[in-house]
């Protein structure tokens, strides 16, 4: 049985020395404190236990999180996260090689951004703008401390304010999990979860069901092959091996 990963992670700011407001390029000796990882939320698909760790009482260290991380991702076939390809996991990475930790075992991501950038044109594509359309968990606002302050007071101690991050980053994950559900039928970059099952009974190739119905065919050049829909997730998927007699493959042409 596969095992997807969901993950958010919440990054501390840099913090350095500025001459101005505006259009600063700020250099490598100007940095007072690097970033790290101030916090992590994790669930696996289907489970209702939900992971959460913070800093708040190692500041600026995080080796214990990434720990945690690293035992996770080890574990992952799929790792879901909304801009997890730019963010999340090139975060987590780094802050793992710059400890001396070794990589995880390898794993598929699957970063909804980038689905919904491709099958879609929503007016935003942010976490809160989708997850308030889509789901009916929404992507928090922040209550007691609004915008950047959340983070300021964190890294000040504030425990009101890292409860209301942890509260922020676990509704974070379990809204990206809905969201996930929601956009999977409509991916057509999905990677196929049945390829890693060594069940050799037809399932669907986004969640694994095998509550599949033939409904008409699908047609490319080179042939003709039988289309399916999941009655469990929606989604649509075709036969890799064409329905053409032999005699039909060889009088295909193909277009030059």
């Amino acid at each position: 049985m596969t095992k997807m990963l969901f993950i958010d992670i919440e990054t501390a700011p840099i913090l350095g020395h500025v001459w101005s407001l505006w259009q600063q390029n700020v250099g490598l000796n100007q940095i007072k404190e690097d970033w790290y990882i101030m916090s992590f939320c994790a669930k696996w698909a289907g489970k209702d236990e939900i992971i959460y760790e913070d800093g708040r009482d190692t500041p600026e260290d995080d080796y214990s999180m990434l720990l945690s991380l690293h035992k996770l991702l080890d574990e992952a076939d799929y790792v879901v996260a909304h801009n997890g390809d730019r963010f999340d996991i090139k975060k987590i990475k780094a802050r793992m090689i710059l400890n001396g930790l070794t990589p995880p075992a390898p794993f598929k991501s699957i970063d909804t951004l980038k689905i919904v950038k491709k099958e879609f044109a929503f007016t935003s594509n942010k976490l809160a703008y989708l997850t308030d359309k889509l789901c009916k968990t929404k992507k928090l606002d922040h209550a007691s401390f609004a915008g950047f302050s959340l983070w300021t007071e964190c890294l000040r101690g504030n425990e009101e304010a890292w409860e209301e991050m942890r509260e922020y980053n676990i509704v974070d994950v379990i809204s990206l999990e809905e969201l996930y559900e929601v956009l999977r039928p409509w991916s057509s970059m999905h990677p196929n979860v049945n390829a890693q099952s060594d069940d050799e009974t037809t399932a669907c190739p986004k969640c694994g069901s095998h509550h599949i119905v033939k409904r008409g065919f699908f047609h490319t050049n080179k042939g003709k092959f039988q289309r399916y829909k999941c009655t469990d997730c929606n989604g649509w998927s075709s036969a890799t091996n064409t329905m053409n007699t032999k005699e039909k493959r060889v009088s295909l042409l193909q277009s030059r």
